[in-house]
């Protein structure tokens, strides 16, 4: 079910110990989730079963990296839309660490301002920090929020009219 290869020179040598071609059959790859016992079958049950998956299993779960693939898998799935609203959810949480890393926000600045006055600047950056990161992450929050209403929405679009699914995601509309 695996083969592997190294590149030689004419020589007969390895071309580089760094490189080497692994071939899988998936086909051949019948293991079962219980049945999983090496970080290799976990990868490839997962390159076997990703478009069955509606989430990641537990076993699988333990491994950042196949967590991050099955995100990747996943988006393959999406609209143009949800693409959208998920790259602006990323670049806005994206710079709101780096803010908060950088301590720039204007509540940081504010609290600063407050704290220098008082002569107590850490305390003030600390709480400013921590007013930035509750907005942010409020704000992080209703977007993820907006962002699952509309997916569902559009899902359930082929089964209920407007009205209905305006009823139970509570938006205004169900279309957008």
């Amino acid at each position: 079910m695996m083969s592997r290869y190294k590149l030689r020179t004419e020589m007969g040598r390895d071309y580089s110990d760094d490189l080497e071609l692994i071939f899988a059959e998936l086909p051949k790859f019948t293991k079962t989730l219980d049945q999983l016992t090496t970080s290799l079958d976990n990868w490839l049950y997962f390159m076997c079963h990703a478009t069955e998956l509606d989430s990641v299993p537990a076993v699988l779960g333990q491994d950042p990296a196949i967590v991050h693939a099955f995100a990747i898998a996943d988006r393959a799935g999406w609209t143009e839309g949800e693409l959208h609203v998920q790259q602006n959810r990323e670049m806005f949480l994206g710079s709101l660490r780096r803010t908060l890393q950088g301590g720039n926000t204007r509540a940081v600045a504010e609290a600063r301002e407050e704290a220098m006055a008082q002569g107590l600047a850490e305390e003030g950056r600390e709480r400013g920090l921590e007013r930035g990161l509750e907005r942010g992450l409020e704000r992080g929050l209703e977007l993820g929020h907006t962002a699952a209403q509309q997916h569902i929405a559009r899902n359930l679009l082929a089964h209920l009219d407007d009205a209905v699914i305006a009823a139970a995601t509570g938006m205004a509309g169900a279309s957008g």
